[in-house]
């Protein structure tokens, strides 16, 4: 629901990741995509959201489950926790730094605890040793308790592998929303590699936890788009953005951001807090930073980063994104 006219909400901090993957076939033509991006269902009744539109703000409902992209959750006091510094090596070390943010550890802790929770997948080194009984256990007692997660780093003699996160985008909440998220995205890719077809095979990397999460299934970012654009999954606007910039990426340009080669600019690391405007011809937009229009980030006049969005029922049904040179970007 909307806040009051006038009122800016308060915020609430959260962490999520895109964990990526290899695709196990070779003979892929080049315009195909040689990596999945994984996908959970979350219950709707339980989620909590990280982007909502004054449309569709407040209003969780009853029944069904949305497929969304990567694993989210707040940020804990727990993921403050000094020790949590202590455990870092300097390649971690280098990897905070690389993030035009202060203060930012307690995001990546609260991003691989998240995906251990939700997923099962442990993002730390060396790999956990545990047997899986044992490894289940944990995932439930994190669960309960976020200081849970680092009594795990010390039992299975691990650490959270921050080197292997790239911080890759920021999102925030529209002031006009009752519930607001300030969400840092995090990049990773896993050594096992996906099937290029579906099927069960699929289901061997990560677990959904039946509480939060109640399925999980890999897709190219392309299929992720194309299955949105039909109607069969659910999207936000951050999740279909960050699959329309992957779309039109290779595993080996997300290999040289999570190596260090490259490094996200301070416009992909910008905060995107959609602002809603309305046109000359009275069709109404959201723009995004850059775009002439947005008061917080303005881009220079003519420049344009803004979204066409149509809602049914409090979803989001289309998703038209437009840049600076008027091209429609739905679709790349």
């Amino acid at each position: 629901m909307d806040s009051t006219p006038g009122q800016v909400n308060p915020m609430r901090y959260a962490a999520s990741v895109i964990v990526c993957a290899p695709i196990k076939q070779q003979n892929l033509l080049p315009c195909e995509s040689d990596f999945k991006v994984l996908m959970l269902k979350r219950s709707v009744q339980i989620s909590s959201r990280t982007f909502q539109t004054p449309a569709n703000a407040g209003n969780e409902g009853t029944r069904g489950e949305r497929l969304g992209l990567s694993m989210w959750g707040m940020v804990d006091p727990e993921d403050s926790n000094a020790n949590w510094r202590e455990l870092l090596l300097k390649e971690d070390e280098s990897r905070v730094a690389r993030s035009n943010m202060k203060d930012i550890l307690p995001y990546y802790i609260a991003a691989v605890r998240e995906t251990f929770e939700e997923s099962g997948i442990a993002l730390t080194t060396p790999p956990p040793s545990l047997p899986i009984a044992e490894l289940t256990q944990w995932r439930k007692k994190v669960h309960s308790t976020a200081s849970a997660f680092i009594d795990f780093c010390a039992a299975a003699r691990t650490r959270p592998n921050v080197s292997q996160l790239v911080h890759w985008c920021n999102w925030i909440t529209p002031t006009t929303v009752k519930s607001r998220f300030d969400t840092q995205f995090f990049l990773t890719i896993l050594d096992t590699a996906q099937p290029s077809t579906g099927g069960a095979e699929l289901g061997q990397v990560g677990k959904f936890d039946g509480i939060e999460t109640v399925d999980l299934d890999w897709f190219t970012p392309q299929q992720a788009l194309d299955a949105f654009d039909a109607g069969r999954i659910a999207l936000f606007l951050p999740q279909y953005c960050t699959l329309l910039e992957l779309s039109t990426m290779k595993l080996s340009d997300l290999q040289s951001y999570v190596a260090g080669d490259r490094s996200r600019t301070p416009a992909d690391l910008a905060p995107m807090l959609p602002e809603r405007r309305t046109l000359d011809n009275g069709q109404t937009v959201l723009v995004l930073a850059g775009d002439e229009l947005h008061a917080g980030t303005p881009g220079a006049k003519g420049q344009l980063h803004r979204v066409h969005v149509r809602m049914e029922k409090d979803q989001f049904k289309e998703i038209r994104v437009v840049k600076s040179d008027g091209k429609d970007n739905a679709k790349l």
